[in-house]
């Protein structure tokens, strides 16, 4: 399900990577979760039937060139990805486009605050731009993002762990194989023993009756 908060005439929160708006008119939250078709036994845990998705964000906001002072953190961000880009100050809408433009160029993952949470390494998967007579300069747009997970990978420290276990079981494995049959050898031994030494037997109490 996606909640959706009006701000139309507010103060903006809203920071895109280091991009401040001036106003956002909506914001779309979007939380969404995938549960297992199959039944689930009774006592089984529940993780492994049912999985939360990477969050999903949708912001419709304007950029325009004389920004608002919020006193949020980022509000000087246009200007200082402006001079990154060209080495200078400029324009705050050209500044935004470009540094928009260049997180989709880099693949990069960024942090986008909004009104309601902070969303930390966030894909941009869309940036829609519309510019009216209304729009005038300023950026009107509509921008996707969704959450790209990370996982720790192991270390070489933790493999080199797992090996030498998987070692150590394999060693004590081969050595409780080499008991066993050691302990049947000398089982099926003793049982030949005990046959050989009734047959001898036999064959006296056969012989006194000759």
């Amino acid at each position: 399900m996606t909640f959706k908060l009006n701000l139309s005439g507010t103060t903006s929160q809203v920071v895109i990577g280091e991009v401040q708006v001036d106003a956002s008119t909506n914001e779309g939250h979007g939380l969404t979760g995938v549960v297992s078709s199959h039944p689930v036994e009774s006592g089984q845990p529940i993780t492994d039937h049912y999985s939360v998705d990477p969050d999903e964000l949708t912001i419709e906001a304007v950029i325009t060139k004389s920004p608002l002072k919020t006193g949020y953190p980022g509000q000087s961000a246009i200007s200082s990805v402006g001079s990154l880009i060209d080495g200078k100050g400029g324009d705050p809408v050209l500044d935004a486009w470009a540094a928009i433009e260049n997180y989709f160029k880099n693949s990069e993952l960024i942090t986008i605050t909004t009104s309601l949470k902070t969303y930390t390494n966030m894909a941009l998967v869309s940036f829609s731009v519309t510019r009216s007579a209304d729009t005038g300069d300023a950026l009107s747009f509509s921008l996707n993002a969704r959450e790209l997970r990370i996982v720790e990978t192991a270390t070489a420290t933790a493999l080199e762990d797992i090996q030498a276990k998987n070692a150590r079981k394999a060693k004590s494995k081969t050595t409780q194989d080499k008991k066993n049959k050691g302990r049947k050898q000398k089982k099926k031994a003793s049982k030949e023993q005990k046959k050989s030494v009734l047959a001898q037997m036999a064959d006296g109490v056969g012989g006194l009756f000759k």
